[in-house]
């Protein structure tokens, strides 16, 4: 990052957008009665006045077959080029496919994805948006939102066989103050119950984020399912 280009950033930042908290969405979340438990296509989970922004696909509980999960989005489209874009709510449909065929819904997310109008500074025009991936069965959720303070979440999920649900499996919290070039850190295992707190501080040279100090501490292991998570409780 070059280092006129952080501070102009900043700046601008702070001008034109002030404290992400404010654009915190109000609106309800997805309905679960307006989605079907099973269906054909995974297009058929879509409900009315919604889209797909993104369809991932690969094998999330090891039975050889291709699943899918799915960032749907309200579609509230603006009229004109110079109209504020509408705020639009976020969820996400993971879906298994069934041995005969088919697809069967085992979660929806409706608080986890951040809306568009969410993400303060680091929003575009249209808004801001979760990077969301699929790596070795694991869904990976990365948001980054704020404007002087900037905070990064991500979550780790995986189907839990015993229990035929999505769960968290871990988590990062990184905070970030683009003024003084100081952060935290903060990396939860869900599964062995460990937690590593980190102080960072940005590093010129080297252009990103390094540790100063590390802590380990034990925390409790408490199953926590991908549609119980709301983001608003990684406001800081």
């Amino acid at each position: 990052m070059n280092r006129d280009f952080f501070y102009g950033f900043l700046l601008s930042a702070v001008l034109l957008y002030g404290n992400t908290a404010a654009a915190a969405s109000s609106g309800p979340a997805i309905d679960e009665s307006w989605i079907p438990i099973e269906s054909a296509r995974p297009a058929d989970f879509v409900p009315a006045g919604w889209s797909i922004e993104e369809s991932l696909q690969q094998d999330l509980n090891g039975d050889g077959k291709t699943d899918a999960v799915l960032e749907l989005i309200e579609t509230l489209p603006h009229g004109t080029e110079e109209e504020t874009p509408p705020e639009r709510t976020r969820a996400l449909a993971v879906l298994l496919q069934t041995p005969v065929g088919g697809y069967r819904r085992i979660a929806l997310a409706g608080r986890l994805l951040r809306c568009t109008a969410c993400f303060g500074a680091l929003a575009g025009p249209e808004g801001g948006g979760a990077e969301i991936k699929v790596v070795k069965g694991v869904i990976v959720v990365e948001e980054t939102w704020g404007s002087r303070e900037t905070v990064t979440t991500r979550l780790r999920f995986r189907y839990d066989a015993a229990s035929g649900r999505i769960v968290l499996i871990g988590e990062d919290i990184e905070t970030f103050d683009r003024a003084t070039g100081a952060g935290r850190r903060e990396s939860r295992n869900c599964l062995t119950g460990v937690q590593l707190t980190e102080t960072l501080r940005y590093d010129p040279k080297r252009d990103r984020l390094v540790a100063v100090s590390a802590k380990k501490r034990r925390i409790p292991k408490v199953k926590r399912f991908i549609d119980e998570i709301d983001y608003r409780s990684y406001e800081r």
